[in-house]
Order: C-alpha cells, then sequence, then structure tokens
C-alpha cells in the first residue's frame, strides 16, 4: 500500500518537474529571440541615425 502511494507521489513529482522545465526551455528561447530581434532593431536605429547625421 505505502510503494504504491509513493509511487503514485513520484510520478506526480516527475510530471510536474518535466513540466517546469519545457516551461523554462520556452522561456529561454523566447529570451533568445528577443534578444536576436531587439539587436536587429539597434542596428536598424544606428543606420537611421547615422543618414540623419550625414544628409542633415
Amino acid at each position: 500500500m505505502r510503494d504504491r502511494k509513493k509511487r503514485k507521489q513520484r510520478e506526480e513529482v516527475r510530471k510536474i518537474l518535466e513540466t517546469m522545465r519545457l516551461e523554462l526551455a520556452a522561456q529561454r528561447m523566447a529570451q533568445e529571440q528577443d534578444r536576436y530581434h531587439g539587436s536587429i532593431l539597434r542596428v536598424d536605429e544606428i543606420i537611421k541615425n547615422a543618414r540623419k547625421m550625414v544628409v542633415g
């Protein structure tokens, strides 16, 4: 009886941990994509500013 209860608890903990790992991995991917897109926007802004300085 105790073994079944402990086994069930361990399985629940494993499921929770796996879910947390997946969520953390998704958050990391989202952060990496934000960093990538953010750097492109910054470069674009630098180019725009440089053009304004040359023209104006």
